[in-house]
This record gives structure tokens, C-alpha cells and sequence, in this order.
């Protein structure tokens, strides 16, 4: 991108002086940024595996002495500019959702928080990027069971 806009502005660059030609360099540094700034604004889409689901203790949930499974399942990330995002499921979605971003060079955390008691549930579900991969992260280190998986910016 930088590239890109450096080619837009060379002409311009050797008619003006040192401190016009910083002021553009200037500009162009605070669009990047604010490009990157923005990288999780847009619509993440991934299948969930398969899962086993578990009870708050960590261990698996049975019913008749059988797990119950969760089969996999498509989920779509809808994530706006006003801390808002949509959780859309195959059957149902949740609005709404307030969430939480950080963010440190080109990669950022975001937190999704869905209202306890909702259809998403009320554990927080995490979008992480990390250099080109982005992805829902797991519960490995909590009860709940959920694997995490990759998702694709779809828009």
C-alpha cells in the first residue's frame, strides 16, 4: 500500500520542499496505520470441529453414560467499527455483542462478549490474528471444552 501511494506522490515530491515532502510521508504513515488499526473491521467465517462439551468442572457432560457431542458447525463473524459484532450460526445468530480489541503492530485480540444467558452464551469467544492467519481461539485453558480453529476474512 505504501508502495502504492509513493508512486502516486513521487511527481509531486520533486516540486515541493523538505518540509512538504515530510508532511506527505507524514500522511501516508498515519493512513497505514490507521488501515492496520482497522484489520479486524470485517466478516470472519470458519467450521468448528467436533467437540465434546464439558461441565464447569472440566469434565466431559454425559447423558445415559454418553458424551455429548457437538457436531461440527460453520460460524460467521460479523465485526463493526462501533465495538458491536454479530455471532451468526447456521441456525441462529446473536447482535449486538459488544467486544473488547488490542492490538500491537499488524496483529491484534479481540473479545467477544456475549450476554450470559444468550443464545451465544455468555463466554467470551476470541478472534486473534497472528501475522496472516486469523483465528477463533480455544478453550484449552478453561472448562468449557470448545477447540479452537482458523477463520477466513471473508470481507
Amino acid at each position: 500500500m505504501k508502495k502504492l501511494l509513493l508512486l502516486l506522490i513521487i511527481p509531486l515530491l520533486f516540486s515541493c520542499n523538505d518540509k512538504k515532502v515530510k508532511k506527505l510521508e507524514e500522511k501516508i504513515n498515519n493512513m497505514e496505520l490507521e488501515m492496520q488499526s482497522n484489520s479486524w473491521i470485517g466478516t470472519f467465517e470458519g467450521t468448528c470441529p467436533s467437540y465434546n462439551m464439558r461441565k464447569k468442572d472440566g469434565e466431559v457432560f454425559l447423558i445415559y453414560g454418553e458424551p455429548v457431542t457437538m457436531d461440527p458447525s460453520t460460524r460467521r463473524y460479523v465485526i463493526y467499527e462501533n465495538n458491536t459484532c454479530s455471532i451468526i450460526f447456521e441456525d441462529y445468530a446473536c447482535h449486538n455483542i459488544k467486544y473488547d480489541v488490542t492490538h500491537s503492530n499488524n496483529d491484534f485480540k479481540l473479545t467477544m462478549q456475549p450476554e450470559i444467558g444468550s443464545a451465544c452464551g455468555g463466554a467470551p469467544i476470541i478472534l486473534i490474528k497472528e501475522g496472516d492467519s486469523f483465528s477463533i481461539y480455544g478453550d484449552k485453558y478453561t472448562a468449557l471444552g470448545r477447540p479452537g480453529f482458523k477463520v477466513d476474512k471473508i470481507k
